[in-house]
């Protein structure tokens, strides 16, 4: 699994209206949702690295379920 497909499902998980009418692209997504925890540079703070050695341990339905209803005892 790449990054990629990390903010696509990212992005079309959150509605519409807490982006705004304009189209916001992943990058900024992550910077705004995701960063504070996984590092602007993705190498991870208080949540784990989001790099392939700990993406690709994880089928692509697991991802989607921890960002559509995140992980329980943490802040995701």
């Amino acid at each position: 699994m790449n990054l990629n497909l990390i903010i696509l499902i990212i992005v079309l998980m959150i509605p519409n209206f807490l982006l705004g009418s304009d189209k916001v692209n992943g990058k900024k997504l992550y910077s705004l949702r995701c960063a504070s925890c996984h590092h602007p540079d993705r190498i991870g703070f208080s949540a784990p690295p989001l790099i392939p050695d700990t993406i690709e341990k994880l089928t692509d339905d697991k991802i989607k379920k921890i960002i559509k209803v995140g992980l329980p005892n943490t802040l995701m």
